[in-house]
């Protein structure tokens, strides 16, 4: 039965499992009522192109204390860590365009060591530097801008890809329920190239995931996606069905490329670039697409918005983007 809550108090980590224990344990309070955003979303069928967040890089701080509802600002860090966070993501700012912080952690790992990650992601750059300290305070001496401008990035940089899963229950409750089970189904898979992390954007698409350095955000993962999912991240492609968009496209742009991906089968993570997004006026907009191959796509598409539950903790209804194919490579849709 749908429940509705009301925030308690729970201090410390937690690992909410599956259903009603781990709503408690992530702190809900729980009683019939109503529906969570995320299966009104599911039963709506509602469409995921367009919805990724946008940003041009992620800074990912591994912490696993407690995370607040707004865990960037609400958590445990050392002050100076804190401080530390918040000026490297001005910082970055001039030299990466949009820098969105997260933090992360593995429930799984049996060291005392914290990372941090410093991913990349543009259509042009996509690269994912890691930084290991034995204590947390030591990151507060780290300058990463200094360090991309001197060119001293390369020592740090990672070839393995990171797979983020949204777990943090105190934001949203549907990441509660539908986070840290997904997580768990994933992380055999990819072992510690997967990690839980705070919010990405979209309760309603829970459980939500980002793989990084390539910017593709999830949405509707579950543990069986579990599967497809790691051999996309393996493969360097892209799980269509659950697919919201490259975090480093506007949303017109993501809408469009999940369309054409969607129509033409596409999975390969690099199938196209982004060629022209052209206003059109009326809502309507002309997205191209080039190949490397010398071919090119066109997608024609119409945005508008639509009301819906965007969250249920509390519960809250707003307009959010709604995009309609009109035609793919001069083919009307019907």
């Amino acid at each position: 039965m749908p429940v509705a809550m009301r925030r308690g108090t729970v201090p410390g980590p937690f690992l909410p499992g599956e259903g009603r224990e781990g709503l408690r344990r992530a702190g809900w309070q729980t009683k019939p009522a109503d529906p969570f955003c995320s299966d009104v979303a599911r039963e709506q069928r509602a469409s995921l192109g367009g919805t990724a967040t946008r940003a041009d890089a992620w800074l990912v701080l591994e912490h696993p204390g407690p995370w607040g509802e707004r865990a960037i600002e609400e958590n445990d860090l050392p002050g100076e860590v804190q401080s530390w966070l918040a000026a490297q993501v001005e910082a970055l700012r001039p030299a990466l365009g949009k820098v969105r912080p997260l933090l992360g952690r593995r429930p799984d790992a049996t060291t005392s060591q914290r990372s941090c990650f410093l991913a990349v992601a543009r259509e042009e750059r996509q690269d994912l530097y890691r930084f290991d300290v034995s204590r947390i305070e030591e990151l507060a001496q780290l300058d990463l801008a200094a360090l991309a401008g001197d060119g001293a990035l390369e020592r740090f940089r990672s070839d393995r890809p990171l797979a983020l899963v949204c777990g943090n229950g105190r934001r949203d409750r549907c990441c509660a329920r539908r986070g840290p089970g997904t997580w768990q189904a994933l992380a055999p898979l990819l072992g510690g190239d997967a990690w839980l992390s705070t919010h990405q954007g979209g309760h309603r698409y829970a459980a939500t995931g980002l793989c990084l350095p390539a910017g593709v955000a999830y949405g509707f993962l579950g543990p069986e996606e579990a599967e497809p999912l790691a051999a996309a991240v393996r493969s360097r492609a892209v799980h269509l069905r659950c697919f919201r968009g490259r975090t480093f496209h506007a949303v017109q742009v993501q809408a469009a490329d999940a369309m054409l991906r969607i129509a033409r089968g596409a999975a390969a993570l690099d199938a196209w670039r982004l060629s022209e997004a052209v206003d059109e006026g009326s809502g309507r907009w002309r997205v191209g697409f080039s190949r490397a191959d010398g071919g090119s796509h066109t997608v024609r598409l119409r945005h508008d918005s639509e009301e819906v539950l965007v969250s249920c903790s509390p519960g809250k209804v707003k307009p959010i983007d709604r995009f309609t194919a009109i035609a793919i490579d001069g083919e009307e849709s019907a």
